[in-house]
C-alpha cells in the first residue's frame, strides 16, 4: 500500500527511517527547536551514521560494542575512504584542492555518538520501538580542543615568517590571536557594516548558541593590534568597502575560504609542532586574558560568544597563573 493502514500498521525499525524521522521532528520544533546552524550540523553528523548503520534494525544498535566499533571506524575514516581525504571547492569556475584530512578527532566522533543516542532515545520514547531495551551510555573520548598553544618565542618566529611570506594569512591569524573570534565560521562573515569605528568594536553576528534558541550577536572590542589590522584592511584603495562587502579578503578582493594548508606549511618552515591548529589562537587569547587581573571572566565570556561563564570556567579553571 502507498500509505499506512489505519489498523495493524507497523512503524519501520530501520535506522535510516528513524534517523530521518528524528531530524524532521527537530525541524518541526515539536520540542525546543534548535538553531538553523545546529540542524545543519546534525544533518552532517547523520551522514556518517547512515553510512555506517543504514539497513540495520534499530534494536541491534543498543549495545556498548556498537559505540566502540563506530569510534574505531570513524577514527580511520579517511584512511579507508581515500577519495574523500582531500577537500575540494569551486572558485571562479575552477576546482581547487584544499586541505588533506588525516585521522578524525575525538570531538566529531563524540558529536556523532551523541546524535546516535538521541536517535535511539527518540525511537524508544516517541516511536515505541525499544519497549524493553535499555539504551547504554557511550564512553566519551577525551577531547583536547586544540588547547596546545604557541609559546611567545614560537609565536614571534611564526610572525616573522608569515608577515613576510604570507602577509594576508598572517593578518587573519593575528586577528584571531588578538580578539579570540572563531575561524572560519565567524571571521569570514564579518562585513564592513559590522565595524563600529566610534566604539571601536566589531559585531560578530549569528554566533553559535549551544543551548539552542536564537544565535547570538556580540560586540568584540578592537584594541591595539586588532584595531591596527582593521585599519590596514580598510586602507587598501583597490578593494571595495561597501557595507555588505567582507572585511577579510585578500589584495585581489577575493575571500580566501581556508588558510589551513598555508598555516600548516608555515609551522613546518618554522620548526613548530604541526599539531597546532588555528583554533589554538582562540585558546591563546583566552589564556592571556585570564592571566590579567583587570579582565572579569564574565566580560571575557561575552567577548568569546558564550552566554555564561560556564565554558570558560570548565576548560580553564585549572590554569596555573605562574
Amino acid at each position: 500500500t502507498s500509505g499506512k493502514r489505519k489498523t495493524g500498521s507497523k512503524t519501520s525499525n530501520k535506522f535510516e527511517v528513524v534517523c530521518r524521522k528524528y531530524l524532521k521532528y527537530l525541524e518541526e520544533g515539536k520540542t525546543k527547536q534548535p538553531s538553523e546552524r545546529t540542524l545543519k550540523d546534525y544533518k552532517r553528523y547523520s551522514e556518517f551514521l547512515l553510512e555506517k548503520f543504514e539497513g540495520r534494525d534499530i534494536e541491534t544498535l543498543c549495545e556498548s560494542n556498537v559505540y566502540k566499533d563506530y569510534q574505531i571506524w570513524r577514527k580511520k575514516y579517511y584512511q579507508t575512504h581515500k577519495s574523500k581525504r582531500q577537500k575540494t571547492y569551486k572558485r571562479n569556475g575552477k576546482k581547487w584542492k584544499g586541505m588533506v584530512y588525516q585521522n578524525v578527532g575525538s570531538v566529531p566522533i563524540n558529536k556523532d555518538l551523541r546524535l546516535l543516542v538521541s536517535i535511539l532515545r527518540y525511537s524508544k520514547y516517541n516511536l515505541g520501538l525499544l519497549p524493553n531495551i535499555e539504551i547504554p551510555h557511550y564512553e566519551k573520548l577525551e577531547e583536547n580542543h586544540g588547547k596546545k598553544i604557541l609559546t611567545d618565542k614560537e609565536y614571534e618566529n611564526l610572525r616573522k615568517y608569515m608577515s613576510v611570506n604570507r602577509p594576508f594569512q598572517w593578518l587573519v591569524i593575528s586577528f584571531i590571536n588578538s580578539c579570540g573570534v572563531r575561524y572560519p565560521s565567524e571571521i569570514l562573515r564579518i562585513t564592513w557594516k559590522d565595524v563600529d569605528w566610534k566604539t571601536p568594536c566589531v559585531w560578530i553576528r549569528n554566533r553559535k548558541n549551544p543551548k539552542g534558541g536564537q544565535p547570538l550577536d556580540t560586540p568584540v572590542p578592537l584594541v591595539g593590534s586588532s584595531l591596527g589590522i582593521i585599519n590596514q584592511l580598510w586602507s587598501r584603495d583597490n578593494i571595495s568597502k561597501e557595507p555588505d562587502d567582507f572585511v577579510f579578503v585578500n589584495d585581489k578582493g577575493i575571500q580566501v575560504k581556508s588558510i589551513r594548508k598555508c598555516f600548516k606549511n608555515s609551522l613546518k618552515k618554522c620548526g613548530i609542532d604541526s599539531n597546532i591548529s588555528i583554533y589554538s589562537f582562540r585558546h591563546r587569547f583566552t589564556t592571556n586574558m585570564l592571566l590579567r587581573e583587570d579582565i572579569p571572566v564574565v566580560v571575557l565570556s561575552k567577548v568569546l560568544g558564550h552566554k555564561s561563564t560556564q565554558m570558560v570556567m570548565k576548560h580553564y579553571e585549572q590554569l596555573d597563573k605562574d
